[in-house]
Order: C-alpha cells, then sequence, then structure tokens
C-alpha cells in the first residue's frame, strides 16, 4: 500500500514538473517600460510607430437609416502609421477619420480600434495641423455611450473644409497610459458635398 502511494506522488510530481516546464518553458516577450521613449511620437517611422502595411485612401459608404429612410454618408481613412501601445493594447492600434452625414448634420470622428482616449464629459481639445498650416486646438466630446475608444471633433465646418484644402492632416491627442501622440492621415482627393 505504502508504494502505491510512492508511485501515486511520483505520478504527480511527474505532470507537476512538465505542467510548469511548459509554462515557463513559452518564450515571452519580456515587458520593459524605457522613460527615454517619448510619449509624443512624431507620425513618421520612429520609436512607437510602425507603418500601415497597406495604406487606403478615404473609403466611401453610403446606408439608409432605417428609422427616417434618409441616407446617411460616411467617408474613412486610416492613418499612415500604426501606433504601439504598452499592454493591454499593443500589437499596433489602428486610428481612423471618419466624416459622417446623417440627418443633415455632419460628424468628424476619431475612432481607435485599440487603446482608450483621454476625453471627460465637458469634452477635451485636440490639436490639429493640416499641411504646412499653423497647428489649430478643436474642441472634443465623447459618444452618447461614453465609449473611449471614440471621440468627436467639434467645429465640423471648418474642420471638413481644412481637410479639402490639403493633402495631409496630423491630429494630436491623449491616449490612457500612453500620453500624447501625433496620428497622420493622407487626406489627398477627399469627395465630400455632403
Amino acid at each position: 500500500m505504502n508504494m502505491k502511494k510512492y508511485i501515486l506522488a511520483f505520478i504527480v510530481l511527474v505532470v507537476l514538473i512538465i505542467a510548469l516546464g511548459k509554462m515557463f518553458g513559452e518564450k515571452h516577450e519580456p515587458y520593459v517600460r524605457s522613460e527615454k521613449i517619448p510619449k509624443t511620437v512624431i507620425a513618421r517611422p520612429a520609436v512607437g510607430v510602425q507603418p500601415v502595411k497597406d495604406k487606403n485612401n478615404w473609403r466611401y459608404k453610403e446606408s439608409e437609416d432605417k428609422m427616417t429612410s434618409k441616407k446617411v454618408y460616411s467617408a474613412v481613412v486610416t492613418a499612415s502609421e500604426l501606433l504601439n501601445f504598452d499592454f493591454p493594447y499593443n500589437g499596433g492600434s489602428t486610428v481612423t477619420l471618419t466624416l459622417r452625414n446623417k440627418d443633415g448634420e455632419t460628424n468628424v470622428m476619431l475612432q481607435v480600434d485599440k487603446g482608450q482616449f483621454i476625453s471627460n464629459v465637458n469634452g477635451n481639445n485636440v490639436r490639429v495641423r493640416f499641411g504646412s498650416n499653423k497647428a489649430k486646438r478643436y474642441s472634443t466630446s465623447m459618444s452618447s455611450d461614453y465609449a473611449h475608444d471614440l471621440i468627436f471633433i467639434g467645429n465640423e465646418t471648418d474642420f471638413v473644409r481644412n481637410l479639402k484644402k490639403n493633402e495631409r492632416v496630423i491630429i494630436e491627442t491623449e491616449f490612457y497610459n500612453e500620453g500624447v501622440r501625433q496620428i497622420e492621415f493622407d487626406i489627398r482627393n477627399l469627395k465630400w458635398n455632403h
């Protein structure tokens, strides 16, 4: 009977050693945060930024609002480069700039697929530079469901007018735990008459 206990204990020990070996034997990226990495990242290949492989220019969509049967128009452009954030948003984050016209009202939206904007109920500001013009501030607000991956940019008429006159725009905004980042978009050939 004692022999059975020893054999059972030996089997349990072997299983534990194998499980621990597999768990610690996997290659993990070490989590290292260097204070030398700047929190503000210029939207050119640099630390914290990687190029978007398939850089698309404006994409257009027309749909129907099922409640009103009115058309909803949108134009979307993806940032020229991915943003690199720390865990849990690591792996490259894509930022999109969207124009939407619904019920005759135009919205300008900035959205990140992995990450969170710093915003509050009263809104914040983003700095925007169109082409080689001087940067200016635009107010921002949250979505009605308080999602932190989406912000609305105010003064839409002025913003869209500047989009049409320039070939690139850089938007500087703050992300939760990631500081201020600069996001560049290729905005050439925008077709927007809404």
